[in-house]
């Protein structure tokens, strides 16, 4: 089980993300993520949401991609392939 945690109103004066990320503007109009939300919170009120299940990632071999863009580069294709074979199996 988890928690969203997130800023319920916009605080336009907060000068950082939290300026315009509220479920609510500053003003108490609710924003259309927030109706979303709230109809996905109704919907799913006391039911557990299972975490997706995810295949095996590649191994960042911290060395070589310190020393090696090549070595970065391929780790990245391969965490890339294997992040899109969990994706379409879905």
């Amino acid at each position: 089980m988890g928690w969203l945690n997130w800023g319920f109103y916009d605080q336009p004066e907060a000068g950082d993300c939290s300026e315009l990320t509220g479920l609510v503007r500053a003003d108490g109009a609710i924003k259309e993520w927030g109706k979303a939300f709230q109809s996905l919170a109704g919907a799913l009120k006391g039911e557990p949401i299972a975490p997706p299940k995810i295949g095996s990632r590649p191994v960042l071999d911290w060395d070589a991609c310190v020393t090696s863009a090549q070595a970065g580069k391929e780790f990245r294709q391969h965490y890339l392939q294997a992040f899109l074979a969990d994706w379409t199996s879905r």
